[in-house]
């Protein structure tokens, strides 16, 4: 009612402007100013604060109340006080005395505006002086005060000396505007400006109800003495309408200790909140890039709108309003106690190129991930890798969260985390909600623990294709686990899921999965789906296990030429056009896994002297650099956890360690680094292996293995043996063969620490020869069977029971010498090979139950072979022998 009792005494004051401006044409001279004073004064009249929207108390009394800052309700389909006002003149015959003023108005306050004149401010930590003019580097100010009583206008510049150090906050007054942001940024060579809030301020860089800013090269830092409500960058929207343009870019925020003990999401490195309730408010044109954060907590990154109530939320501050043009680019999180980045309330997200490492490191709360979305739309993630997020709860690097409509995430790489890969979530037992119609695609997650898919609530419409899945020896992942209601629905569609886990159950009798043409590749648990469409075949992948740090060093999950792989995909619609690796998608005959091939992907090539050493390559996922760490007991593994207090892999126990030189057994299990081969070859194997501990215990065993099986050097060490002993032998090994270096226990674990970090290097480069089991000579019952989890689709079967029932195969070698032998075998129960080598009964293979569809590996053995023509005849005169897909010859 004030507004337009202030509308219309403007509309008169201003008909009565014009009347005196004609009426002073004709003033005699030496008439007083003060006659004319009014029109002079009536464009100019200020609106009272509590017109403005903005409670007193909300706003310092440092920032006035701009123009630009003024709400603009018809931004979210709500009609202003304004708006209204023409048709109500209208009803009062008053509409054309309006529409004439507005025009009058609007004239009068743009020849009234003074145009700010962007200025550059230059502050010095060290040689400044508050009292200087600041506006040049000689004539620095000094301190975060005089900043913080400034008033800043568009196209500002306020610039930090680098190298000099601040303590307190950070808080410029006053905005930018469209096309000219004011800018905080360094000046001069060094280190990036530091603030250190110190734990004495609850935020060290702070905005509030301010606009069109950007922000640069800064280091932050607040560390207090005890944890409390604590970030290093607060923005926050109040009541302030659309709050427009915040860039955070290239800053180092480190040691926040915000609060742990709770979900306290306003904790943390970079805080975005939009809070009020009287006007409906978001944020517009965000953009993180380019920061790193350490050891900060709760959350790296959380942007949050509180008009966030729709579904069964009721605990904001308003019915739903997404944030617009939010992008979260280029940032690197390590060592974060809850969350890495959350985006919340925002239609259409990007969150592109994160890295997020050792996030929920610290936060007793077990609901955390690394990189989500909340109650959003259109959210897109993609590029962006997360590996050692912590806790089994949640504890995955992704999340697509409840309230969220069309969420995709394409492109991502998952390694290494505790709680698995993928969390698809809503509210268990809220049927009000929603998660619907999400995207996970071309994809890569190698080794993620405890499940893989994490099922919570009710989600539907979920399309999950064209992803890659490695689970390692001895990881005890399941494929998924599920709580919550029934009532979700999740599609598989041509996905690898490569398994040499031992409990990869897939869990799904409250969501209703759908799997069509997927491959499943190594051991098959019973809870397999039963995929119409699926395949069993090996993907031959390039070197599957061997993904290290970073998005590009995944060059391991490429298919290989002859991969079944290629061209066995069902086309999807609307696809995003590219592989993980960037190649274009063909629009009939796409691949099954993350890659498509394209003549881009070739077996591993080393040159001969290639070293690898268990000390120097250590890292900190499981399988880089060959080097994987295992507790192993008979042929059964467990996975180890990398430890960030202890910086080594652990088994169960604490003390069970595989570090970069130490190993420790523990009760049952033995500590063994295993090495996989890259390449065929001749590798020899050298290093000392001795206790490192001599206070007391048993001693330990020591040993070499290829396979589990094979034993190939073998010694005790006395408790007290703090010299050792020596190993140097030569093995061949085929690519993808393991090498096992274990310390046992020897009757108890105690005091079984011991130093060894063996090297193998690569000695020559073998001749290698694969021969498919269906082009033998097979005679009496045996026959050639179609199968297509076969290399070759086709097996030589009925192999045995009988002597007549046998397949024989000719070779020709151009050199003599001894050569490894293994076979891939099918076969239900336990079978037993005999093999005979030109003509004399050799040996036999004991092949344990495996899966009647799928393919097995046998342990190698050795034989001689003659240069020129050589028979090899597999037999078991008695029983039926296992089915052969082929055999394998590597020259030692």
């Amino acid at each position: 009612m004030a507004k337009r009792f202030l509308s219309v005494f403007l509309v008169l004051a201003l008909s009565i402007c014009l009347s005196l401006s004609v009426f002073a044409e004709e003033v005699p001279a030496g008439s007083s100013d003060s006659e004319l004073s009014i029109s002079a004064s009536i464009g100019n009249v200020e609106q009272p604060l509590e017109e403005s929207g903005v409670e007193p108390e909300q706003v310092p009394e440092t920032v006035p109340i701009e123009p630009e800052q003024e709400v603009q309700p018809e931004s979210f389909g709500v009609e202003s006080e304004t708006s209204v006002l023409p048709e109500n003149s209208q009803a009062n015959g008053e509409s054309e005395l309006f529409s004439q003023e507005v025009e009058i108005v609007e004239e009068s306050t743009a020849g009234s505006e003074e145009r700010h004149t962007p200025v550059i401010y230059y502050i010095d930590g060290l040689s400044g002086n508050d009292a200087n003019s600041g506006t040049a580097e000689s004539e620095a100010w000094q301190s975060l005060e005089k900043v913080n009583a400034t008033e800043f206008g568009p196209g500002d510049k306020i610039l930090f000396r680098a190298g000099s150090i601040w303590a307190g906050q950070l808080w410029p007054k006053g905005s930018g505007a469209e096309g000219t942001p004011i800018v905080i940024d360094q000046y001069g060579d060094g280190n990036k400006p530091i603030i250190n809030g110190n734990g004495t301020v609850t935020e060290t860089l702070r905005l509030f109800n301010q606009q069109y800013w950007e922000i640069n090269n800064l280091e932050l830092t607040n560390m207090g003495t005890d944890r409390a409500s604590r970030r290093a960058v607060w923005i926050e929207n109040h009541d302030f309408g659309t709050m427009n343009h915040i860039y955070l870019k290239n800053m180092y925020i480190h040691d926040v200790n915000g609060r742990v003990s709770d979900r306290y999401y306003e904790d943390g490195g970079i805080i975005f909140m939009v809070t009020g309730g009287a006007v409906e408010s978001k944020f517009n044109d965000i953009l993180i890039e380019n920061n790193s954060f350490y050891m900060v907590d709760y959350d790296g990154i959380f942007i949050r709108n509180n008009w966030k109530n729709r579904g069964s939320v009721t605990d904001g501050i308003g019915p739903w309003i997404g944030n617009t043009n939010v992008v979260v680019r280029n940032n690197n999180l390590d060592n974060i106690g809850g969350d890495g980045i959350v985006v919340c309330e925002s239609i259409a997200p990007l969150v592109e190129r994160n890295v997020a490492k050792d996030c929920h490191i610290r936060a007793t709360s077990t609901w955390s991930a690394g990189i989500w979305v909340i109650n959003s739309e259109d959210a897109l993630l993609q590029f962006n890798e997360g590996y050692l997020t912590r806790g089994d709860l949640d504890g995955q690097p992704f999340d697509c969260d409840g309230l969220c409509r069309n969420t995709t995430y394409q492109y991502n790489y998952s390694h290494d985390n505790e709680g698995g890969f993928m969390l698809i979530c809503n509210w268990a037992n809220r049927l009000k909600d929603f998660n619907t119609d999400g995207v996970i695609r071309y994809n890569i997650s190698q080794n993620d623990r405890s499940k893989i898919f994490h099922y919570s609530g009710i989600n539907t419409g979920f399309q999950i294709y064209n992803n890659t899945i490695y689970v390692g020896e001895g990881n005890n992942a399941v494929f998924s686990r599920e709580d919550g209601v029934r009532g979700s629905s999740i599609t598989y569609t041509n996905n690898i899921f490569y398994n040499e886990g031992n409990n990869f159950e897939y869990k799904s009798s409250k969501t209703a999965c759908t799997f069509n043409n997927n491959l499943y590749y190594g051991n098959h648990p019973s809870s397999e789906p039963k995929d119409p469409n699926k395949l069993l075949a090996d993907p031959k992948l390039v070197a599957p296990g061997t993904g290290g740090i970073g998005l590009g060093n995944v060059g391991g999950y490429k298919l290989l030429e002859g991969s079944p792989c290629i061209d066995a995909g069902v086309t999807i619609s609307n696809n995003g056009g590219r592989d993980y690796f960037g190649n274009a998608l063909p629009l009939s005959g796409i691949d099954i896994g993350a890659h498509e091939y394209s003549n881009d992907s070739s077996p591993v090539s080393l040159p001969v002297g290639t070293v690898w050493n268990a000390a120097q390559d250590y890292s900190c996922v499981s399988g880089q650099n060959q080097w994987t760490a295992l507790m192993i007991s008979g042929a059964n593994s467990n996975a180890t956890t990398w430890s960030n207090e202890q910086k080594c892999w652990i088994g169960t126990a604490d003390y069970a360690i595989i570090s970069e030189t130490l190993m420790h057994p523990m009760d049952g299990y033995d500590a063994a680094r295993c090495f996989t081969a890259p390449v065929a070859g001749t590798y020899r194997l050298t290093g000392t292996a001795k206790k490192n501990n001599v206070g007391g215990g048993d001693g330990v065993v020591v040993s070499i293995r290829r396979g589990k099986q094979e034993t190939l050097w073998s010694n005790e060490l006395a408790y007290d043996d703090s010299v050792g002993v020596e190993h140097d032998l030569t093995v061949a090994l085929d690519a993808g063969d393991k090498i096992y270096f274990i310390v046992g226990r020897n009757g108890n674990d105690w005091y079984d620490q011991t130093e060894w970090a063996p090297t193998v290097t690569l000695s020559s480069l073998n001749s290698r020869l694969e021969i498919e089991g269906e082009t033998g000579s097979l005679r009496g019952a045996a026959v050639v069977q179609d199968f297509t989890a076969a290399s070759g689709h086709k097996i030589a079967g009925f192999l045995g029971n009988g002597a007549g029932n046998d397949a024989v195969y000719t070779i020709e070698l151009s050199e003599a010498g001894d050569y490894l032998l293994k076979f891939d075998v099918v076969t239900g129960e336990k079978r037993t090979l005999f093999y005979e080598v030109n003509g004399v009964e050799t040996g036999s293979i004991e092949v344990p139950a495996g899966s009647w569809d799928a393919v097995q590996q046998t342990n190698p053995v050795t034989i001689s072979l003659s240069s020129g023509e050589n028979q090899i005849r597999l037999y078991n005169n008695s029983r039926y022998a296992p089915s052969v897909d082929r055999f394998i010859l590597l020259k030692q």
